[in-house]
């Protein structure tokens, strides 16, 4: 394998109603040595208690992994683009690669933009990962890695929606009785 490192994440900014504030969840994580030992991370339900494996990817995967880096050029970014009318509401993707020889390369998407190469080894992924028990451990230290992907996804984000004007003390309220068909 010529990938030496390759470590892909879904993740989600979601806005927390008590706090009033984004927050950075990782839903789920693998990072894939050279020699095919992986590790990962992943919630089996949304904000559970993560569960954490480690065991040897599959030689396919790994094949399908240096062809898709090897000879492609990919931009950086194929994540949500703020001048097209569009709604997106899951995971935004991370890529974080290593070929031997070159620099670390990072690309981040939602699969409606990305490139085919990139969706289907995604999704390859992201079965894998949420079907994979191999050894269970206690933990890996990703505090790091998160804090790397808020600071990259951050400047991404759509603007936060304005809060509603007050309602004015004599103003008339909606109210579906007074709408009959």
């Amino acid at each position: 394998m010529v990938t030496q490192d390759l470590k892909y994440s879904g993740f989600y900014w979601h806005f927390n109603e008590q706090t009033k504030k984004r927050e950075f969840y990782l839903d789920h994580y693998i990072n894939i040595k050279k020699n095919g030992k992986y590790v990962l991370m992943r919630h089996d339900d949304w904000m559970s208690k993560p569960v954490y494996s480690n065991g040897f990817m599959d030689s396919s995967i790994l094949s399908l992994i240096d062809k898709v880096f090897l000879k492609s050029k990919f931009k950086s970014d194929y994540t949500l683009d703020l001048e097209k009318l569009a709604i997106y509401d899951g995971l935004t993707y991370c890529f974080d690669y290593k070929i031997e020889g070159e620099k670390n390369k990072e690309i981040q998407f939602i699969p409606p933009y990305s490139p085919d190469q990139l969706k289907l080894l995604g999704s390859m992924l992201d079965t894998f990962i949420s079907k994979a028990i191999k050894t269970k451990m206690d933990t890996i230290p990703l505090e790091n890695y998160k804090d790397r992907l808020s600071e990259i996804s951050f400047p991404n984000l759509p603007p936060m929606p304005l809060p509603p004007p007050p309602i004015k003390k004599n103003q008339k309220r909606f109210n579906p009785a007074d709408y009959k068909h």
